[in-house]
């Protein structure tokens, strides 16, 4: 499913454009919530990133739920090897936008799959392994807990697993407890953000137990 078949006309991607103000070249452009919309919770999601990253001279990434490309954007900029592929549902004209710039902005170390993560994610093959995966993907119930499930055969013993949105919203609220409970997920942290305003914000980190 390649971007240009749903942007037809893409406008020019200038040297100096940013991932911001490329948006702002599409008018009445409808953007879902993002991490970058609080600034604690960006400067705290980059920070956790590198860190992590710096313990590889290259790094694998994986996230689920691209939505505008603004998670994506800092893992990106994290690390200089760092090589991530999106999935994303492709809802909103917003995700062909955001991973268009993308692609061109970072050609060699950038790819998105396009469609539903419940079926995409359990299509790679058993020999991948990634040493990243951040997690904001479908809120339902069953997505956010497929999603955080079907992740856990492409870790190994050291890969990090971030999970948007798991203080304020059932799904990922529900599917993390559960993970912890079970077993199968440790936790190392959980950072709550406030923000009710517009939802609420927070997330949580840890490792899958193998």
């Amino acid at each position: 499913m390649p971007d240009h078949i749903f942007l037809a006309d893409p406008h020019p991607i200038g040297e100096n454009d940013t991932l911001i103000s490329y948006f702002s070249k599409y008018k009445n452009m409808r953007i879902e919530g993002h991490i970058s919309q609080v600034k604690e919770q960006e400067d705290f999601f980059r920070k956790l990133v590198v860190d992590e990253f710096s313990k590889y001279e290259n790094v694998k990434a994986m996230e689920v739920g691209f939505n505008a490309g603004h998670s994506a954007l800092i893992i990106l900029e994290s690390h200089p090897n760092v090589e991530l592929t999106s999935f994303d549902i492709g809802e909103f004209k917003s995700a062909f936008i955001g991973s268009w710039f993308l692609k061109n902005k970072y050609p060699n170390r950038f790819k998105i799959v396009w469609g539903d993560s419940k079926t995409t994610i359990p299509e790679i093959p058993d020999s991948e392994r990634y040493d990243f995966i951040f997690i904001d993907g479908g809120h339902d119930h069953l997505t956010a807990m497929k999603d955080l499930k079907n992740c856990k055969r492409l870790t190994h013993e050291n890969t990090l697993v971030v999970m948007d949105d798991t203080i304020y919203f059932d799904g990922p609220r529900y599917s993390w407890e559960v993970a912890k409970k079970e077993g199968w997920i440790v936790e190392i942290g959980t950072k709550d953000f406030n923000h009710r305003e517009i939802g609420g914000k927070g997330m949580s980190w840890g490792r899958y137990i193998l």
